[in-house]
């Protein structure tokens, strides 16, 4: 049976235990878009959408609450700067909006990092704190810290370094003849039992106000985000993502084992 012109074109049905002709089209038991040579489920796009609306619902929720308390119409005057309060303006579009987009664009950078790492270790688990990532990434904000102060910059640079040599000695402990996913996991969690125990130390040995800040650093919070630190974290965690969508295939294939992805 011949596809359809139809925009969901992979529906059609063939018959059992024969091979596609050439114009056929696979069927994949639910609808499929073509879209600039990628295949995309019908149903993982009416999820990501439904799933971003609610993000955007709870955002506008959180730029409604707190303890000076907002109107809707009031919110939306403010994301523009028109509302007749200054306080309004200031409340909404220098305080509370760089948090909210803050939150959703760095919680979308953790959830693309975490199907990244679940298509690494074969693992619906998988995160970067199987492999030490995250703990590496505490460390090196640790000691940047301790060495150089609590500034953003300092800190943010010292992290990203301190997760990338992580990563890097876990994965040539991991190497032989290859990178297997158990392994990963393994030399990972031995990896971050050994930093947690560092990092304990470093914040026993450090001064009261230099640990204290590294504990809160360490906790995370969205307390004080301003727009000039939202926008280079936002551009970052863009490009990376989109970077991931370009692999996507790729790692796709991954989860088949080293065997199959390497035939393929």
């Amino acid at each position: 049976m011949k596809s359809s012109n139809s925009p969901i074109g992979d529906t059609t049905e063939l018959v059992p235990g024969r091979r596609a002709l050439p114009g056929e089209r696979i069927n994949f038991g639910r609808p499929m878009l073509r879209a600039f040579g990628f295949r995309i489920d019908l149903r993982v796009v009416i999820t990501a959408g439904i799933i971003a609306f609610l993000a955007l619902g709870c955002g506008f929720v959180g730029l409604l609450l707190g303890e000076f308390s907002l109107t809707p119409g009031e919110v939306f005057q403010g994301l523009f700067g028109q509302a007749e309060k200054r306080i309004v303006n200031t409340v909404v579009g220098e305080w509370r909006a760089p948090r909210v987009i803050a939150g959703i664009v760095l919680g979308a950078g953790l959830g693309v990092s975490g199907a990244v790492f679940q298509s690494l270790t074969r693992n619906p688990l998988g995160s970067p704190d199987i492999i030490g990532f995250s703990t590496g990434a505490y460390t090196g904000g640790i000691v940047t810290i301790i060495v150089f102060g609590s500034s953003f910059i300092s800190t943010a640079f010292g992290a990203i370094m301190g997760g990338l040599l992580t990563a890097l000695v876990v994965y040539l402990l991991t190497w032989k003849g290859g990178v297997q996913g158990f392994r990963l996991i393994i030399v990972g969690i031995a990896l971050t039992a050994m930093l947690n125990a560092f990092n304990t130390w470093l914040i026993l040995r450090a001064d009261l106000d230099l640990a204290m800040a590294a504990a809160t650093w360490g906790a995370g919070s969205l307390n004080g985000m301003s727009w000039s630190t939202l926008l280079p974290a936002a551009i970052g965690t863009v490009l990376l993502g989109l970077g991931c969508g370009l692999f996507s295939r790729g790692l796709g294939t991954l989860e088949l084992g080293d065997d199959t992805a390497k035939a393929l």
